[in-house]
């Protein structure tokens, strides 16, 4: 899924006008369940037992906001070049039908040496990479960059508190599924506080770990699947690389395969 952070908040934001039940605060209180969706590096989760154990790849992804000299027609695009994955994902911010985010996944040494250009050097390194099939690419923000690794946490629930989203697994954002993982988290979740006995709290251990049961398989076939994607296009040996190429072809060619490949990643 592609959304932009800034929408999603505002959806929130319409969303809770008709939730009365739901009251916002600056400060913890007490409650039944805790749901701790705030990332990997939240203080509270070590505290638990349940910081996430990660294998580093030595990449980082380097985000920005882009606009281009071609509208997007709300295609995206993706470039896998070993060892580095460039994707354009199309927005509407800061212009409308001309703005891209772009996350370019690469070895942390060429994410650093590109990160210390100056603008228009940068530009001129993208303008490269992308061979001028999204139009001319220009910087319409700063950089930002993180380290890219692949894990999960140690425990993901306990009396009273559940881990979700970022908070409970970490993929290469090559797929683009990290979103879609922690929705899927927060539908299971729904699912089986709805679904449990009248008699039993929403904090009880025994029934969060239903909630875990069911993100299980899903989570580590996602990440089995985004971590063999990246060792796949990182490899360069011409055998692999030809079958590899092959082998997305054949998948375009193929319009039932390819929609239930789309319909398994977005049922995440």
């Amino acid at each position: 899924m592609i959304a932009d952070a800034a929408a999603l908040e505002r959806e929130l934001d319409a969303a809770l006008r008709f939730a009365p039940h739901v009251t916002r605060v600056d400060a913890d209180v007490a409650a039944t369940l805790v749901a701790h969706c705030e990332g990997r590096a939240a203080a509270d989760l070590k505290s638990l037992g349940a910081g996430i154990a990660v294998e580093p790849y030595g990449q980082k992804a380097i985000a920005a906001r882009l606009v281009t000299s071609r509208p997007h027609a709300n295609v995206a695009r993706q470039w896998f070049r070993s060892p580095d994955v460039l994707a354009l994902l199309p927005f509407d911010r800061p212009e409308p039908r001309r703005s891209y985010a772009l996350v370019w996944s690469l070895p942390a040494e060429r994410a650093d040496a590109l990160l210390a250009l100056e603008p228009a050097a940068f530009e001129a390194e993208l303008a490269l990479a992308a061979g001028g099939e999204a139009g001319e690419l220009r910087l319409a923000s700063e950089r930002a960059a993180w380290p890219l690794a692949v894990g999960g946490a140690a425990t993901w629930c306990g009396p009273g508190w559940v881990v979700l989203g970022d908070a409970a697994h970490v993929v290469h954002p090559l797929a683009g599924q990290g979103l879609n993982l922690g929705l899927g988290d927060v539908a299971a979740l729904v699912s089986v506080i709805a679904e449990r006995e009248p008699w039993r709290r929403m904090g009880d251990e025994r029934l969060l770990r239903r909630y875990v049961r069911l993100r299980a398989a899903p989570t580590s076939a996602m990440l089995r699947i985004t971590d063999g994607l990246l060792r796949l296009f990182a490899e360069d040996k011409a055998p692999i690389r030809e079958l590899r190429n092959n082998g997305l072809s054949l998948v375009n060619r193929i319009s039932p395969l390819k929609r239930w490949l789309t319909a398994r990643a977005l049922d995440s």
